[in-house]
């Protein structure tokens, strides 16, 4: 999963920087980051941490889906379902909205999709507090 991950980003955020004619070099000047850290990131080695990232989309202008969204990367149209109702500046202003796609990227990350299935079907309202026996 982490290598999918991994090259999904770098697929989209090459696409992002051509769309934006913006070159590596500029993107790393720009955000202040080491050259060899933006250039990890286009050849899917790593992948920016969660500062970095919240970064790199008001940067880039672009959301989250943007980057990372791939069905077999997400195993929920949950994830994207939230992520529609949430604009960048609401992520951007809200850290209640940052530790929500922490812990979503965290889930993603660790392939939970028992907990992923809780989190969307609470998300949707019929989690399990909602379920009558």
């Amino acid at each position: 999963m982490d290598r999918e991950l991994k090259k999904t980003l770098s697929e989209n955020l090459m696409k992002q920087l051509n769309a934006n004619g913006l070159s590596q070099k500029q993107l790393a000047e720009d955000l202040d980051l080491c050259p060899q850290t933006v250039n990890s990131w286009v050849h899917g080695i790593s992948y920016p941490n969660e500062k970095n990232l919240s970064r790199l989309l008001s940067y880039l202008k672009c959301s989250l889906r943007e980057l990372i969204d791939d069905p077999s990367l997400i195993p929920h149209d949950g994830y994207r379902k939230i992520s529609d109702r949430i604009t960048l500046t609401e992520y951007d202003r809200n850290p209640e909205i940052h530790a929500l796609f922490d812990y979503i990227v965290a889930l993603v990350r660790e392939n939970n999709t028992e907990k992923l299935t809780e989190f969307y079907l609470l998300m949707e309202g019929s989690g399990p507090a909602d379920k009558t026996e």
